[in-house]
């Protein structure tokens, strides 16, 4: 459905070190992002939450990508409006979903 990403391919992981989080993906496992963290501080488990998120970010917007073209060839609504859906949840989930892959390709919703 959507186009190529330009961003760096999955899968992404997690590397701890004693003071950052390093989302890291790709050929040469290149830093894609980077959290500061404190081993003494209580928020080291949100850091954490929070990159596992971050590295989940390539299989999610394939999921996504996925599941868009699976609910337009189940319901056949419009791919570009809200018309023709046969399913009013569908048709809902389809757009919330295309919203969420616009953002991700920086062609805001």
């Amino acid at each position: 459905m959507s186009k190529k990403p330009k961003f760096t391919s999955g899968p992404w992981g997690v590397r701890e070190t004693h003071t950052t989080l390093n989302v890291e993906g790709g050929p040469g496992h290149t830093v894609v992002a980077r959290l500061a963290i404190s081993p003494m501080s209580a928020l080291i488990e949100t850091g954490r939450a929070n990159a596992r998120l971050i590295a989940a970010a390539p299989s999610m917007y394939e999921a996504l990508n996925v599941a868009a073209d699976a609910i337009r060839s189940f319901d056949g609504g419009d791919r570009s409006a809200e018309t023709g859906w046969k399913h009013d949840e569908l048709c809902a989930a389809w757009m919330q979903i295309t919203d969420a892959l616009a953002r991700a390709e920086g062609r805001d919703a």
